[in-house]
């Protein structure tokens, strides 16, 4: 395809008159995320290493910009009972202590996306670990170094 010069591509996209919405509940929508250990490629947690924070956004179009609304989610280690009824046989096999999740995100709606004057979305970061009265143990920094420049994100997600 490289070479080609008459290559043809087509794509599509619909607008609705109406923003798509999702109501999240931990039935249809608990994910667990964690980095990845770049050596073994396995999901971990080390608060000497990375320390997450998440947030829920929603931005609503007002004049020619974008009205920004956050809400902090809180987060946890991924407990089994909190998925899904029809996902929890499916994650049984999964080591969960090596993953977050949000704690509680009944009553959010993902709506919209970046084509509508109105969307939502989950915001995850990633910080390092650093010497502070909350957390005054961390790794030497050769060590967070070498796994928050050579990470990556791990999911799961449930299928809605």
């Amino acid at each position: 395809m490289l070479k080609r010069v008459d290559v043809t591509f087509y794509d599509t996209f619909t607008y609705l008159s109406k923003h798509p919405q999702v109501p999240i509940t931990h039935d249809n929508f608990y994910v667990a995320f964690s980095l990845g250990d770049p050596d073994s490629y396995d999901p971990f947690i080390d608060e000497g290493v990375y320390i997450p924070k998440a947030y829920f956004k929603r931005a609503e179009m007002n004049g020619d910009a974008f009205e920004w609304k956050e809400i902090p989610l809180e987060i946890e280690k991924c407990q089994i009972e909190k998925f899904g009824k029809s996902y929890q046989e499916a994650y049984k096999h999964i080591d969960l202590a090596n993953y977050y999740c949000f704690k509680d995100i009944n009553n959010l709606i993902l709506e919209g996306h970046f084509s509508y004057s109105l969307y939502s979305f989950f915001y995850i970061e990633f910080y390092p670990c650093v010497n502070t009265s909350e957390r005054k143990t961390c790794e030497p920094i050769e060590i967070i170094d070498h796994y928050l420049k050579n990470t990556f994100v791990t999911f799961q997600i449930e299928k809605y």
